[in-house]
């Protein structure tokens, strides 16, 4: 006879398994509910825990419950068995696999009460009975929060990759726990499938804003208006440029309709930022106006939105810590009639912690999607993808340098992931199945 424990998450999968290993020739004894140790302690999950016999003269019944010969305790609710004998052998069983500290000190007191049965009146027996019961409990939650459910080496060292690239703890426990739950242990043994596993969780969590351009064709009265807002520093302009280039150019060619493009700034304050916007706008043949409040904004969209196909608003940066500057910017946009689409900039360069600073700070602005700018400049993009993943919002453009208009992307998951450094064996999943040539802009 030998007692044994397995676990799984559901009752038929851990049944399923005592079955495939030991065949019926098993007596289940007990079945529990227990909750597994998460990653580094994150996202336990439920799981179930059955305790059965190996027995080849099959001399019990598969029950879940022990034999009527058992007494149960009323106050505890639990099955106490009769023979402490053989329920000693259990408890040690457990307690030597889970904990063998805890089995040195355990096997006296077990051995004592063994050697006190014969002594022991009925009710002296039951209360001994109960201590053995709450004994085993108590082992059982040992085993729960020790280190019987190992993390897998493969899966520790995806843990150090993702965090090597600066991905968030819980972001990291999220795709380590995904990893875990889709790969058998087979497959978790061979580190490419880690790999390739972690690398489609990434790629689902990267929320992408797709744009279509067919409404241009329709002849609609209204221009389309696009602004950037976010931090100074993040390069607000330039991008601004290459957004105009971008509709201008490849937007025109691909519905092949000339749009009319304009632009308006609002940037008189900073010293050289008109002279930016304009060198820009004059090279691109693209009309520009300088306003210089919030009233002659909306006069100009008024006035404009008729006579063009799409209106750029040039801004001035704000410290995300600047709540006020932030606010006085925004009520430039209050109260105008023209449908406003806003992008935030943010560096790829920008910590996790100040990412989620900048988009709760402009959340006011109700950004369709964010732009990635100085994507070159970044080597660890996990940060940015923690938060942008936990705020569930969508990346749209991307900017690699400062040439105008060249420098610009659409944002795709391949850029991303390919980005990541410790995935060498994914690499041809990636090219394969993240890549597309829809995804490329063409200048020419």
């Amino acid at each position: 006879m030998e007692v044994l424990v397995e676990w799984d998450y559901t009752v038929d999968a851990c049944k399923e398994k005592i079955y495939k290993k030991y065949g019926d020739n098993i007596t289940i004894t007990r079945q529990k509910a227990i909750k597994t140790d998460g990653f580094f302690g994150f996202l336990k999950k439920d799981a179930v825990e059955i305790t059965f016999i190996v027995d080849t003269k099959k001399e019990f019944h598969e029950n879940t419950s022990f034999s009527k010969n058992n007494i149960k305790n009323e106050k505890s609710g639990v099955y106490i068995p009769t023979d402490i004998i053989k329920e000693k052998e259990k408890i040690l069983q457990i307690v030597a696999e889970k904990s063998p500290e805890i089995a040195k000190k355990a096997v006296p007191d077990i051995t004592n009460l063994q050697e006190k049965e014969a002594e022991l009146q009925t009710d002296e027996m039951e209360m001994l009975r109960v201590t053995i019961a709450e004994l085993a409990e108590r082992v059982g939650k040992i085993g729960v929060t020790s280190s019987t459910f190992e993390v897998h080496p493969n899966l520790k060292k995806l843990s150090v990759i993702l965090e090597a690239n600066a991905f968030s703890i819980t972001y990291i426990d999220k795709v380590v726990s995904s990893v875990k739950d889709s790969l058998s242990i087979t497959k978790l043994d061979e580190f490419t499938n880690v790999e390739v596993a972690a690398m489609e969780r990434i790629a689902e969590s990267i929320n992408l804003k797709k744009y279509q351009y067919d409404s241009f064709l329709n002849n609609e009265k209204e221009a389309k208006v696009f602004t950037i807002v976010g931090p100074t520093g993040v390069g607000k302009t330039t991008t601004l440029a290459k957004l105009m280039a971008y509709y201008l150019l490849p937007v025109s060619q691909e519905i092949q309709k000339p749009l009319k493009v304009q632009a308006v700034t609002i940037d008189k304050y900073r010293i050289g930022g008109e002279q930016q916007i304009y060198t820009y706008c004059y090279y691109m043949d693209i009309p520009l106006t300088v306003v210089g409040s919030d009233v002659e904004l909306k006069s100009y969209l008024a006035e404009n939105k008729n006579s063009c196909d799409v209106i750029f608003i040039d801004t001035t940066g704000r410290s995300p810590n600047d709540s006020e500057k932030i606010e006085e910017m925004y009520k430039c946009f209050t109260g105008i009639e023209a449908d406003i689409e806003f992008f935030l900039a943010i560096s790829a360069s920008t910590q996790a912690c100040d990412v989620l600073q900048i988009m709760k700070q402009y959340k006011r602005f109700n950004y369709s999607s964010i732009i990635i700018t100085k994507f070159d400049e970044t080597t660890y993009p996990g940060g940015i993808v923690s938060v942008i993943d936990d705020e569930n919002t969508a990346i749209s453009y991307i900017t690699t340098g400062q040439t105008v208009p060249s420098d610009f992307e659409k944002a795709t998951i391949g850029t991303f992931l390919t980005k990541l450094k410790g995935f060498d064996e994914a690499n041809s999943f990636v090219a394969k199945n993240y890549f597309s040539e829809d995804n490329y802009i063409t200048w020419s």
